[in-house]
């Protein structure tokens, strides 16, 4: 300031002298400009060690891709269930051929139970019993042979087999009386000269895939009672 006091006390007044004037105000005005600027170049590097690069950094890579990237469409967020239909034929079939497992393997069962029972069953060879099974399977014109048991439950009466049918009795069988005796062994033989046991096992394995029929549950009962 004292410096241009004293310029403008000199060299006012001429043209030469107002340009002369103006030419240091000029200096004076860059050395004041420069001489802040020095100080801006201290205070600004360490006004960086602040400064969040990092988010103009982040900013710029995600709005700017590089050269030569290709930039792919982001796939669609499902919120809600999957759009896949459901396959109820698929859920049937599976229903199905769980019922057709367990009614085969309900028939397996009754048919190894019934072996079971059969081998701890006694073999009768003489009786009343085996005289009128030879007596009716006579009338009846039946050559395989029969074999009766005698086992310990006390409602077992089945007969089956065809090529060597069976006839089991239940316990305490051997004590019933003579006609009662006929009128079973007609009966039972009736059903082997028949060859029943061939469609009951027909009729039970085709249950087993119209497990889901009442119709064939119907008949096969039927067929049980008959």
């Amino acid at each position: 300031a004292f410096a241009t006091s004293r310029i403008t006390v000199l060299m006012t007044g001429t043209p030469m002298a107002d340009s002369a004037y103006f030419c240091a105000i000029s200096v004076l005005a860059y050395l004041t400009v420069a001489d802040k600027l020095r100080w801006l170049t201290i205070v600004m590097p360490l006004l960086a060690l602040w400064t969040p690069v990092w988010a103009v950094r982040e900013a710029v890579a995600l709005s700017v891709p590089s050269q030569g990237a290709s930039i792919l469409p982001r796939a669609p967020v499902q919120d809600g269930p999957s759009s896949h239909p459901i396959d109820f034929r698929h859920i049937l079939a599976e229903i199905w051929i769980a019922g057709t497992s367990v009614s085969l393997l309900a028939l397996c069962i009754g048919s190894y139970r019934l072996r079971k029972i059969a081998g701890a069953s006694v073999s009768l060879q003489s009786g009343c019993w085996i005289t009128n099974v030879n007596d009716v399977a006579a009338n009846y014109r039946i050559r395989r042979p029969t074999r009766v048991l005698l086992s310990n439950r006390p409602s077992m009466l089945v007969t089956w087999g065809t090529l060597q049918p069976k006839l089991m009795l239940p316990s305490g069988a051997e004590n019933w009386p003579a006609e009662r005796i006929r009128l079973v062994v007609a009966h039972e033989l009736a059903h082997i000269q028949r060859c029943d046991w061939v469609p009951q096992v027909v009729a039970e394995l085709l249950r087993a895939p119209h497990w889901f029929n009442p119709v064939v549950w119907l008949a096969c009962n039927r067929l049980r009672r008959e």
